[in-house]
C-alpha cells in the first residue's frame, strides 16, 4: 500500500523535520520511536515473508503499549523510498552516527596518527609442554605454525618440541592465546593433535 492519505503530510514533514535534526528518535528493540505527549509514532522494517523489503509506520499508547493505528509500504511502492529514507535518517540519530562523525572529522584536521593496527587473529601467548611442575616454554615452535589465523593437526609430541622434559610420563601442553583480541586456554595430551581455536572456546 501507499502512504495512507491522512499520513501523507505528516510523513512529508517528519521527513523535513528529521533532516534538519528537530526530531528525537529512540531506538527500541528495532523500533525507532519519537514520543510525543499522548501517544508514541514508530517506524520498523525489515523484509516480509516474501523477501520484499517493507518500512511501516504505527502509533502506540504509551500506557496500555497497545499498537492503535499501524500500516506499511514494499519496496516497488510509489512512497518506500521516502519513507526508506526517513527510516534509515532516524535509525542513523539514535546509532550516534552524526557526533561520531564529528569525531571522525575533528581529528581528520589533526596531524595526529588515524587508527591502529588490527589485531592478529590467533596470537599464542605461552605454551608449556611437560608434567608435574617440569614444563619447557615452546610457544616459539607454535607460533610459526599459524597459517591463515589457526593452527591445525600439530601432534604434540617429544619430537616435535625437540626435548622431553619428563621421561616416560605422559606430558600436557598447555596454551595460553588470544583470539581476535579475547584471551583463552587450552590443553592437550602428548600424542593428540593441536587444534587453534577450539571451536567450542568461549
Amino acid at each position: 500500500m501507499n502512504i495512507p492519505k491522512q499520513y501523507r503530510d505528516i510523513c512529508e514533514m517528519l521527513f523535513q523535520a528529521t533532516n534538519d535534526g528537530r526530531v528525537s528518535w529512540i531506538e527500541m528493540g528495532g523500533t525507532i520511536t519519537v514520543r510525543l505527549p499522548d501517544f508514541s509514532l514508530e517506524i520498523w522494517g525489515g523484509t516480509d515473508e516474501r523477501s520484499i523489503e517493507f518500512v511501516a509506520m504505527g502509533l502506540r499508547d504509551p500506557k496500555s503499549r497497545e499498537l492503535f493505528d499501524s500500516w506499511y509500504v514494499e519496496d516497488g511502492e510509489t512512497d518506500f523510498e521516502m519513507m526508506k529514507s526517513l527510516f534509515v535518517m532516524a535509525r542513523r540519530q539514535t546509532g550516534g552516527i552524526a557526533k561520531r562523525l564529528q569525531k571522525l572529522r575533528d581529528l581528520l584536521k589533526t596531524s595526529e596518527q588515524i587508527g591502529g593496527a588490527a589485531p592478529e587473529v590467533l596470537v599464542i601467548e605461552s605454551a608449556l609442554y611437560g608434567a608435574g611442575g617440569k614444563t619447557i616454554e615452546v610457544a616459539h615452535i607454535l607460533r610459526p605454525k599459524i597459517e591463515s589465523g589457526k593452527i591445525e593437526n600439530f601432534r604434540v609430541t617429544n619430537e616435535a618440541f625437540g626435548s622431553d622434559p619428563v621421561p616416560n610420563v605422559v606430558k600436557t601442553l598447555t596454551i595460553k592465546y588470544s583470539y581476535m583480541g579475547q584471551s583463552r586456554s587450552a590443553s592437550f595430551p602428548e600424542g593428540g593433535k593441536i587444534s587453534l581455536p577450539e571451536k567450542d572456546s568461549p
